[in-house]
């Protein structure tokens, strides 16, 4: 408890000192930017801290799967994006729909661990239990 509370304090002053940075050239942007940097910041030395103070490493190889999954995907909606001229709403879901398919496509060629299968059979199976089922009409 001490150690997150001088971890909150100290993120306090850096979010108020990031958004004084930002904000007044990069207005609504630079409040983003700003809380973005400090919670990236705040997991980082969280990370550090975990690792001196316990001796674990919480994240292993297949942490990175789903990470590279999603720049490719987010790279491919981007490209998407800069290629074509769509409207709001059609944008919307032609790059959400393509981010989604990648992510999914990605992450299921670079072979899902047990857990993750696990966590999509038991997601699947609640919608297989609500499908009514086909009865016989005699």
């Amino acid at each position: 408890p001490k150690v997150n509370t001088i971890n909150s304090a100290i993120m306090v002053f850096v979010t108020i000192g990031l958004n004084v940075l930002f904000i007044p050239s990069l207005g609504i942007v630079g409040a983003a930017v700003a809380s973005s940097i400090s919670t990236i910041l705040a997991n980082v030395v969280c990370l550090i801290e975990v690792w001196a103070l316990i001796g674990i490493q919480p994240y292993n190889r297949s942490f990175f799967k789903p990470l590279l999954a999603g720049l490719i995907a987010a790279l491919v909606a981007y490209l998407l994006k800069r290629s074509l001229d769509l409207s709001l709403l059609l944008q919307l879901l032609l790059e959400g729909g393509m981010l989604w398919a990648v992510y999914a496509l990605i992450l299921y060629s670079l072979k899902l661990e047990p857990e993750d299968k696990a966590v999509l059979e038991r997601f699947f199976s609640r919608f297989r239990q609500k499908l009514p089922i086909a009865r016989d009409a005699s």
